[in-house]
């Protein structure tokens, strides 16, 4: 059943109504017909079923006739400090990280983060990382939209993490790194409430960061003998980290 994310006010109305942008999806992408069905979701975890009726000139009104709460959200909280990428590369780590399960994507900008990228995040940026977002949400059955949060310096989410209880992570080929599969095992609790990922960018992070990482007590870790593109590290970590949790499968 196709779902979108709508504010919660839109949800009060008798009957429903829907504008903009949702209803030329209906409409015009999707040519949805009166007595299909859809799922309104509030970004507060629960979930409407709506049945459509009328279809007018930029809007589409329908009845609510269930209201659900949908149980997809991991119940670890991973925040995901992705160093920033190249357009193509950062689209597709927003897109397959909600679709996982990250709860918090919080990038980051370090010394080897490709210049103009990192200098160039703007507002209509993150409103078009915020669409990736939420659409990939809406695909893949989220009850939650993950949050968007404005870049920082790595320095400055290091010390964000220095100051939190939950665990941090940071991923590297460094040679002293700790496997993944022990730093999880060796947390207090098998599945924290939140943790934090640290993921670098091409070229991974410097040697100067790492070291920042340790004295700010985020653990170096390792994702095995392979080399992984920055891209393809951040999923293959929060998978596992979710898959140790009982997340997945």
């Amino acid at each position: 059943m196709q779902r979108f994310f709508v504010p919660p006010e839109w949800l009060q109305r008798d009957p429903v109504v829907l504008s903009g942008a949702t209803a030329h999806q209906v409409t015009r992408v999707l040519r949805m017909r009166p007595g299909d069905e859809c799922l309104l979701l509030d970004d507060a975890g629960w979930a409407y079923r709506l049945v459509l009726e009328g279809f007018g000139p930029g809007q589409v009104t329908g009845r609510i006739v269930e209201r659900l709460q949908p149980d997809t959200e991991p119940h670890i909280s991973i925040w995901l400090h992705q160093a920033l990428l190249t357009e193509r590369k950062m689209d597709w780590v927003l897109q397959k990280g909600t679709e996982l399960g990250v709860a918090v994507f919080a990038p980051i900008a370090t010394e080897r983060s490709v210049r103009g990228h990192r200098d160039a995040v703007d507002e209509a940026k993150l409103d078009r990382w915020r669409r990736i977002v939420k659409e990939a949400a809406e695909q893949s059955g989220r009850a939650l939209l993950p949050a968007l949060r404005p870049p920082e310096s790595f320095a400055a989410a290091c010390a964000r993490a220095a100051q939190d209880d939950a665990p941090a992570l940071l991923a590297t080929v460094d040679a002293a790194a700790h496997p993944l599969r022990e730093a999880l095992a060796s947390l207090e609790a098998p599945c924290p409430r939140q943790l934090r990922l640290f993921v670098g960018p091409e070229g991974g992070f410097s040697p100067d960061e790492v070291e920042a990482a340790r004295r700010a007590g985020v653990m170096p870790v390792s994702l095995g003998p392979r080399v992984l593109r920055t891209e393809t590290a951040g999923m293959v970590a929060t998978a596992a980290i979710l898959y140790a949790c009982g997340e997945l499968g």
